[in-house]
């Protein structure tokens, strides 16, 4: 058998289950144009999630900032300088 008759046609990379990818586009465009709100909401429930992701990243990052800053402000004892400081501004007010 040669010939085209014989032979099945292989799947190739531009169709999606049988589908050509273009008219898969097609058929996503009319159904977005049909239900735009379904498509709106579809479209930013991913970007809501990358949202909630980005949030919890900065809120971890802003926790550390604020633990570092207060982890060496916290206990902070005078200094030798500043004792000496102390003394000079109790004997010589001007």
């Amino acid at each position: 058998m040669s010939g085209r008759r014989g032979r099945r046609r292989e799947r190739g990379d531009d169709d999606v289950g049988g589908i050509p990818l273009g008219l898969l586009a097609v058929h996503a465009i009319a159904w977005a144009l049909a239900h735009p709100w379904r498509a709106l909401r579809s479209l930013l429930r991913p970007i809501k999630a990358l949202g909630r992701r980005v949030r919890g990243s900065l809120k971890s990052a802003a926790g550390l900032g604020y633990l570092i800053v207060w982890s060496r402000t916290a206990d902070r004892r005078p200094t030798f300088e500043d004792v000496l400081r102390q003394e000079r501004e109790e004997r010589d007010p001007w």
